[in-house]
């Protein structure tokens, strides 16, 4: 049942790439291919501080911890994500990035401008902040699995509504729907 609920947000987190690759040029897919391999590879590292911090939550709920200690726990990990660790890593990606891709890569250097508006989503990549774990911790996968289907949907409308209602048909447009997705996936998950 974990990878039915988990199936929407593998599209939400690759739904760019095939909106680019249907309405765009293999030069532009090629372009922003590249600008996105640089937020993967951002969010990548601190994803990394998230399953670490994932185990430790699955272990706490395991010996019967208090659900305030874990809270507590979640709100410190998150505030050293947002606040040190992905700042750390964004700006270091946005200063080594575009020097590597006009040195070795020039042809590629329309996406830097995409790139470092991706990564911005770097902040609201739910795998990062990892509110989702309590909802696997207690086997509540209906309320995780309705987040990522509203996830989904909201990714598609922001790219959609940038692309048809806005007229932004360029890779900085389908770049800042992306952000914009991820910050409405960020923003419900931590209503919830």
């Amino acid at each position: 049942r974990y990878k039915i609920t988990d199936y929407p947000i593998s599209l939400f987190m690759m739904l760019d790439l095939l909106w680019v690759t249907k309405f765009m040029d293999i030069q532009c897919l090629a372009i922003y291919a590249m600008a996105r391999s640089f937020f993967s590879q951002c969010s990548e590292i601190t994803v990394r501080f998230g399953t670490v911090f994932m185990t430790r939550t699955f272990e706490q709920y395991g010996k019967g911890e208090e659900k305030e200690k874990i809270a507590s726990d979640m709100y410190r990990f998150i505030q050293i994500q947002l606040l040190i660790t992905i700042p750390f890593t964004c700006w270091a990606i946005f200063f080594i990035a575009p020097f590597l891709i006009r040195q070795v890569t020039p042809l590629y250097a329309e996406g830097i401008y995409p790139m470092a508006i991706l990564l911005i989503a770097s902040f609201f990549d739910m795998r990062s902040n990892n509110l989702f774990t309590i909802w696997i911790a207690e086997k509540r996968l209906i309320p995780y699995g309705k987040t990522n289907l509203i996830s989904l949907i909201s990714m598609f409308i922001s790219i959609t509504t940038c692309w048809f209602v806005l007229g932004y048909k360029t890779l900085n447009g389908v770049a800042v729907a992306v952000v914009i997705g991820y910050l409405i996936n960020f923003v419900y998950i931590m209503g919830t």
